[in-house]
């Protein structure tokens, strides 16, 4: 009886994880502050988790060009990234984007409800489904 407890137990943990994991799949839009010559300017961005497995998560990236001139224009575009999630934490890194390799978006954040909070490229950020 015990033992029976225990694997069901094993199972419903295993299963609230898998969950946990296939509910952060969709897409999350916000924004994030970028330098560029004529000052701070807002660049919005959409991170879409397309699949999260085993804690291993990919996704891609789509940031607005802002600016006229420099990496806030040059590195607007959709970046491919891969990444891992566990205890509501999310890391992701580009792997690819734009700007020929010059450009990358590195992502920091936790997990809260609908919501995504931390930052990208040391850029405080909040997605929302």
């Amino acid at each position: 009886m015990k033992l029976a407890l225990a694997i069901g137990l094993v199972l419903s943990i295993f299963a609230g994880s898998s969950f946990a994991q296939e509910s952060l799949v969709g897409k999350y839009s916000g924004g994030i502050m970028v330098k560029t010559g004529q000052g701070d300017l807002r660049a919005g961005l959409v991170l879409e988790i397309i699949s999260v497995e085993s804690g291993k998560v990919k996704a891609k990236a789509m940031r607005q060009a802002v600016g006229n001139k420099g990496p806030a224009l040059l590195c607007g575009g959709q970046y491919e990234m891969v990444g891992n999630y566990a205890d509501s934490k999310l890391a992701l890194k580009s792997v690819s984007g734009p700007g020929g390799g010059e450009c990358r978006l590195g992502f920091v954040l936790v997990v809260e409800g609908n919501k995504l909070k931390g930052t990208v490229n040391k850029a405080d950020v909040e997605l929302s489904r």
